[in-house]
C-alpha cells in the first residue's frame, strides 16, 4: 500500500497524464543508490528528478540510545561537483552549487517512519546520481553532533520511489538515439518487404521454398523492428523502470530480437551449403549441426542482450565481459562454416561448369566478406571505446548497438535481392549446366532453355 502511495504522490507531483520512471527500493536497507545518464535542456523545469521515500524503523534493530534521520543527497558528477564522503553529515542548507541539492529528514520520534521528499533541476547534462542513506548519531544535549551513516544494515524497511525524466521523455540518456533509429529502420524494412512481395506474387508459379525462408526472416526482422520502436516509445511516454522486473514488452522485443537473429543466420547458412540453388535437401548432421550451434546463439545473445540492457538502464555503457565472449564465439562458429561451406559450394560449382550459379555465389561471397570486415572494424571500434582507448561520448553510444541491427538488414535486403522471386526462378533452380569452354555461351543457352520452357508451361496452364 505504502508503495502505492509513493508511486501516487510522484505522479502527482509530475502534473501530467503520465508516470514517471520510478525506480522502485522496498526493503531493509541502509540505504540506496541510482544513477542515470540525463540531457540538461534550457527551458525551466524541463529535465528533473524526483524522490519520494519512507524509512520505518524495524523495532528489533533501533538503538534506544540514537536518534536517526535519512539524508537525500542528488547530484551531477559530470563536471566539478564535490560530493561528500559522508551524506550524513554534509551541511545541505550551505550549498549553493546547481548541482547538487540534499536534505536530513528527521522523525518525531525514535518509532515513528521518516518520511519525505526531494526535486532537483538537472542543470548540466551527464550522469546524475540520486542517494537514500539513513543516518544515526548518539543522544546528546549537544546539537552541534553530527549525524553518520547507520552502520546498522537492517535498522530501517526502506521504501522509496526515484524518477528521471529527461527533456524528451523518460528513456534513459545512453539509449535516446534508439528510438529515432527503429523508426527509419522500420521503414527500411517495411521498403525491402513491399519490393520482395512485389517479386513473389509477379514469379509465383516459379517460386522455391528458399524463398518462403527468406520471406520468413523479412517479416521477423521487420516485426523485431517494429516492436523495438514500439517497446522504446511505450517506455519513452510511460516512464517504466527497465528493471527489475523487466517490462514484457521489453522481454518480447529482445526474444525477437535474438529469434531473428538467428534466423537471418540459418538462413544465411543453408545457402552457403547450396540449399535451394546448387542442392535440393540439407543432411540430417548438417540440420542437426545448424540447430545445436544456434541453441547455443539463442542461450548465450539473449543473455547477453537482457543483462546488456539492464547496464543501459544503470548508466553504464560496458556489455557483461562473460556473455559477450560467448556470444562472439558462437557468432565466430557461425562465420566459420558458413565461409567453409560458401567456398566449397563455389568450388564445386565451378568444377561442374556451373558458371551461372557460380556467379551467385560469388556475389553472395563479396557481400559478406564486405560485412565481416566491416563488422570487425565496428568491433575492433567497440573494444577500444570499451577500454577507454578511443574517447566516444556516451549520448552517441547508441550508435555502437544499434550498428548490429543495421549490419543485419543489409545482409537480408542483399540475400533478399540476389535470391529474389524470377520468372527462371522454378526451372533454374533445378537446371544442370552442360560444362563448356566457352562459359559466357553456356550461361547464355541454359537461361535461354529455361525461359523457353517458362514460357510453354504459362501457356498450358493458361
Amino acid at each position: 500500500m505504502l508503495r502505492f502511495l509513493l508511486v501516487t504522490a510522484l505522479a502527482s507531483w509530475v502534473a501530467t497524464p503520465t508516470e514517471a520512471s520510478v525506480h522502485i527500493v522496498d526493503g531493509p536497507a541502509v540505504g540506496w543508490k541510482a544513477t542515470e545518464r540525463m540531457f540538461h535542456s534550457g527551458r525551466t523545469n524541463d529535465s528533473w528528478i524526483q524522490v519520494n521515500f519512507s524509512a520505518v524503523p524495524i523495532p528489533d534493530e533501533v538503538d534506544p540510545t540514537s536518534e536517526y534521520a535519512v539524508a537525500v543527497a542528488i547530484y551531477t558528477t559530470d563536471d566539478a561537483t564535490e560530493f561528500p564522503e559522508d551524506y550524513c553529515s554534509q551541511n545541505y542548507s550551505a550549498i549553493s552549487n546547481a548541482n547538487m541539492t540534499g536534505h536530513l529528514f528527521y522523525p518525531t520520534n525514535a518509532s515513528e517512519a521518516v518520511t519525505g521528499s526531494d526535486s532537483f533541476v538537472v542543470a548540466t547534462t551527464g550522469i546524475q546520481t540520486v542517494v537514500i542513506v539513513t543516518c544515526a548519531r548518539f543522544k546528546s544535549n549537544d546539537s552541534v553532533l553530527p549525524f553518520e551513516e547507520n552502520p546498522n544494515s537492517a535498522a530501517f524497511d526502506l521504501q522509496a520511489a526515484i524518477a528521471f525524466k529527461n527533456p524528451y521523455g523518460y528513456l534513459p540518456g545512453l539509449m535516446w538515439g534508439l528510438l529515432p533509429f527503429s523508426a527509419s529502420l522500420c521503414v527500411a524494412y517495411l521498403i525491402a518487404d513491399g519490393i520482395f512481395v512485389t517479386l513473389l506474387i509477379r514469379n509465383r508459379h516459379t517460386l522455391i521454398r528458399l524463398h518462403f525462408f527468406i520471406l520468413l526472416v523479412l517479416v521477423l526482422t521487420t516485426l523485431e523492428t517494429l516492436l523495438w520502436y514500439f517497446t522504446y516509445s511505450s517506455l519513452n511516454e510511460t516512464g517504466e523502470a527497465l528493471c527489475c522486473p523487466y517490462p514484457k514488452m521489453i522481454v518480447a522485443s529482445t526474444l525477437l530480437k535474438v529469434f531473428s537473429k538467428l534466423i537471418a543466420r540459418v538462413l544465411t547458412m543453408i545457402i552457403c551449403l547450396g540449399y535451394g540453388i546448387a542442392r535440393p535437401t540439407l543432411s540430417c548432421a548438417e540440420v542437426a549441426l545448424v540447430s545445436g550451434l544456434g541453441l547455443c546463439y539463442v542461450v548465450s545473445t539473449g543473455a547477453l542482450e537482457i543483462t546488456h540492457l539492464t547496464n543501459q538502464s544503470t548508466g553504464d555503457v560496458s556489455p557483461p565481459l562473460v556473455w559477450e565472449l560467448l556470444a562472439t564465439a558462437t557468432d565466430g562458429c557461425f562465420a566459420g562454416w558458413i565461409f567453409t561451406s560458401l567456398m566449397l559450394t563455389r568450388k564445386t560449382l565451378r568444377a561442374t561448369g556451373q558458371s551461372a550459379k557460380y556467379q551467385m555465389y560469388d556475389t553472395l561471397f563479396t557481400v559478406l566478406v564486405t560485412f565481416m570486415a566491416i563488422t570487425f572494424l565496428f568491433t575492433v571500434f567497440e573494444n577500444a571505446v570499451y577500454s577507454k582507448r578511443v574517447e566516444l561520448s556516451w549520448d552517441w553510444m547508441w550508435v555502437l548497438w544499434a550498428s548490429s541491427r543495421a549490419l543485419n538488414f543489409c545482409v537480408v535486403f542483399v540475400v533478399s535481392i540476389i535470391w529474389r522471386p524470377t520468372r527462371t526462378s522454378l526451372l533454374y533452380a533445378h537446371s544442370v549446366q552442360v560444362p563448356s569452354s566457352d562459359d559466357a555461351k553456356a550461361v547464355e543457352v541454359e537461361l535461354a532453355t529455361v525461359e523457353e520452357t517458362v514460357v510453354e508451361e504459362e501457356e498450358d496452364a493458361t
